[in-house]
């Protein structure tokens, strides 16, 4: 039988949410030591003084209670739970609409697509140097309205690590590389591309691609500077028949584009090497 498990962030975790946490007692007036996403003995301090300050139990753990106190009465992200701090939705992925998503780190801009047309570019913070944004081949995982505080009006997660794409309370932050490796948008932009995806939507986050291309064609025959092609998998291809189609291997693929196996799907953008 399935039992959903209740989420805390206590010392020795090592997320995005910690760093979340970790802005947004900064942002309260206490000091967590440095926004790292780790929950050190600076972070488990402030966590203290301020469930102190609260009239909260004086724990040092970030539960479900503390939680809802920091960020408005808003709850945490839907899934993460359970003994690793994270649970992949059950939900039905909704992958054949066709939508998908891709982040540039280099010019911190996303870009929504559907087949081979672009419905949206969109300014974004992306993660400092010491906490990037990951490159790779995700897709959504959980979606949520109205997280608040540092999250903005809307989430959607794509790592099992916690890195999401959300709106912010701090609209300054935008075009800069200062997150926690989370992706930043306006709400207002957030809020116009969370309906349109859902659970396995494709995420693609790149380190330089989206400047001066033609927006991603299904044909894969764009070069984006410094990133050799990029295909977008059409329905009935395997990596096999990719590689063959590009004078490659499927081993490079993979190490190419962060896979463990395979199995690839319809919408996934993939690296040539």
């Amino acid at each position: 039988m399935f039992q959903r498990k209740l989420m805390v962030l206590r010392k020795g975790m090592e997320m995005p949410l910690v760093g979340n946490v970790q802005e947004q007692l900064l942002h309260l007036g206490y000091d967590p030591g440095r926004l790292d996403n780790v929950f050190d003995d600076y972070t488990e301090k402030a966590v203290k003084a301020y469930q102190e300050e609260a009239g909260l139990p004086v724990t040092g753990i970030v539960d479900a209670r503390t939680w809802r106190a920091l960020f408005g009465g808003r709850g945490m992200p839907e899934n993460f739970f359970g003994p690793l701090g994270y649970l992949r939705s059950r939900a039905k992925p909704r992958v054949s609409e066709g939508y998908r998503i891709v982040v540039d780190r280099r010019v911190r801009r996303l870009r929504l697509y559907r087949g081979s047309s672009t419905l949206g570019d969109y300014p974004v913070a992306v993660g400092k140097p010491s906490t990037p944004t990951p490159v790779g081949n995700w897709s959504i995982l959980n979606k949520r309205i109205n997280p608040g505080g540092v999250f903005g009006t809307r989430w959607l997660q794509f790592t099992h690590r916690g890195h999401g794409i959300h709106g912010t309370n701090n609209p300054g932050s935008i075009g800069k590389a200062v997150s926690m490796g989370c992706v930043r948008m306006f709400n207002r932009h957030v809020e116009t591309i969370y309906p349109l995806v859902d659970v396995g939507t494709p995420v693609t986050v790149v380190d330089g691609g989206l400047h001066g291309s033609s927006g991603g064609g299904s044909s894969g025959g764009s070069k984006p500077a410094g990133l050799g092609r990029m295909h977008t998998v059409r329905r009935g291809e395997n990596l096999w028949a990719i590689a063959r189609r590009y004078g490659t291997t499927v081993q490079a693929l993979m190490a190419a584009n962060n896979l463990s196996s395979t199995v690839i799907y319809p919408g996934q953008v993939l690296r040539i090497p």
